[in-house]
């Protein structure tokens, strides 16, 4: 008994050692424990336009792929989004909280499948490519299988996002040769999980923009030159990037890194030829990929429903004619009030945008990313010293500013009205792409701000507390009544 007792002792001991000092394995224990935890928390269709991403996986399990005003979907749906979301207004009314009646209703709700209907403003998908939808769409295929109620087939969905994100995450981690920890911890800030554990298509562009970097990064790091299968795979990862949004195009000449990467004295060096044709494969690959499929579903999709006073021909129009009017708006609405919305949501705005952590938790945060980017130890970066030079360092941050600004000018141009004097609908979690530049811009062989046993204790430490703060909002915002 007492060998026994010392041997589970033992493991247990083993197995936290391992979940603890592996990057990898940190992350996909936490992301599964917080992200389940988000999902099962979050009621259904409380997720960022989760009714019009789930309404488009769900169309892609009957073969369309493109969003079309006159597609059909089952009645039940319809039913379902009342029951559980437009009977009483949830959305941004922090006072209403969700009632467990709802979802026990919607589980009376059969599917139907042949009991149809066209859409309309409410019931309508997205224009985005049927690429981000993988994980989801194949859960709800499953679930269509066993006939399950549409509010099973949410539930399942939200677990295929889930899933796609981990898998992304991790599989990023665990093949980057450097820079393990800074994936970890982005993979784990809440608003990125959050965008996991519901049914949206950020999850798989945010996924694949770390996948993207981590193998740049091993092939930057690996000894031998870059073969032709890698810069195929490089221009896949890059093409499924681009694909869930254009503007992701941006980050695809992060290949152009390539160019800098050195050779060992045995290695033989390869025409550059040979380099240049394989790093111009990988941007016209993508970028081609991603143009064609934008072409595609702009004429052929029914396009979103935009609010009044929304023109997008006019507002670039006037644009063209009067570019100031875009810098002022971009002025006032990252230095007035209108900021604070953007700076918080960027680590947790839980919800439909509507539940905020405190602004003293959101520092919490961004101290978090600092901690595992700036703050590096710097011991894993070993072959990357080309990667520190001021000329990559300037092109970094080139890419992030030039993302900042095609992020505020598509909202301004498409969702903001005519001559605004701020940009409506920005978000925070629009920016969290430009956080995985650290990640390349900080890689020092010097940087040793913390000691090893603090590192390890911050880096660990203070992303788990602010999830676990995180999930006390969204509880306290779903179910729990306050007269505050």
């Amino acid at each position: 008994m007492k060998k026994t007792t010392t041997y589970l002792s033992s493991s247990i001991k083993t197995v936290k050692k391992n979940i603890f000092s592996k990057p990898h394995l940190f992350f996909l224990v936490t992301s599964l424990l917080f992200g389940l935890t988000f999902l099962f928390l979050t009621p259904p269709l409380q997720g960022p336009d989760e009714q019009a991403h789930f309404l488009q996986a769900y169309k892609l399990t009957e073969g369309n792929f493109i969003n079309d005003a006159t597609d059909s979907y089952p009645v039940s749906l319809r039913y379902t989004y009342k029951t559980i979301m437009y009977n009483d207004d949830i959305r941004f009314n922090y006072k209403n909280k969700y009632e467990f009646w709802r979802t026990k209703d919607a589980l009376k709700i059969p599917l139907s499948q042949q009991n149809r209907e066209i859409g309309d403003g409410y019931m309508s998908g997205t224009s985005y490519s049927p690429i981000v939808y993988t994980g989801q769409s194949f859960m709800i295929f499953i679930g269509k299988l066993f006939n399950f109620a549409p509010v099973v087939l949410i539930y399942m969905a939200r677990l295929g996002n889930l899933a796609v994100w981990i898998g992304l995450v991790y599989f990023a981690i665990k093949k980057s040769p450097i820079g393990k920890w800074p994936f970890a911890v982005l993979g784990i800030i809440p608003m990125a999980l959050f965008q996991g554990a519901v049914i949206t298509a950020d999850a798989f562009l945010m996924g694949t923009l770390i996948l993207f970097v981590a193998y740049i990064l091993r092939l930057f790091v690996q000894k031998t030159q870059v073969t032709k299968k890698e810069y195929v795979v490089a221009a896949i990862i890059a093409a499924c990037m681009a694909l869930s949004k254009i503007i992701m195009l941006i980050f695809v000449p992060l290949v152009l890194m390539l160019l800098l990467k050195k050779h060992t004295e045995n290695i033989k060096e390869p025409r550059m030829y040979s380099k240049y044709l394989g790093i111009a494969f990988v941007l016209f690959f993508a970028t081609s990929i991603a143009l064609v499929w934008s072409v595609i579903s702009n004429n052929l999709s029914a396009g979103p429903n935009l609010p009044d006073g929304v023109y997008p021909p006019l507002q670039i129009h006037n644009l063209i004619r009067q570019p100031g009017e875009f810098l002022f708006a971009l002025w006032n609405t990252n230095f007035y009030e209108w900021s604070d919305g953007i700076t918080r949501s960027t680590i947790g705005t839980f919800g439909w945008a509507d539940t905020p952590i405190a602004l003293s938790f959101m520092v919490l945060g961004y101290l978090s990313l600092f901690v595992v980017m700036v703050a590096n130890r710097g011991k894993d970066y070993i072959n990357a010293d080309a990667l520190t030079s001021k000329l990559s360092r300037i092109f970094l941050i080139a890419l992030g500013v030039v993302y900042f600004l095609a992020v505020s000018f598509a909202m301004y141009a498409y969702y903001s009205p005519v001559n605004y004097n701020i940009i409506v609908g920005l978000q925070g979690r629009y920016f969290l792409p430009i956080f995985v530049l650290p990640v390349l811009l900080f890689i020092s062989k010097d940087q040793a701000v913390f000691k090893d046993k603090l590192y390890d204790l911050l880096v660990k430490v203070l992303p788990i507390t602010l999830l676990s703060i995180s999930v006390i909002y969204i509880i306290m915002r779903y179910y729990f009544h306050s007269e505050v």
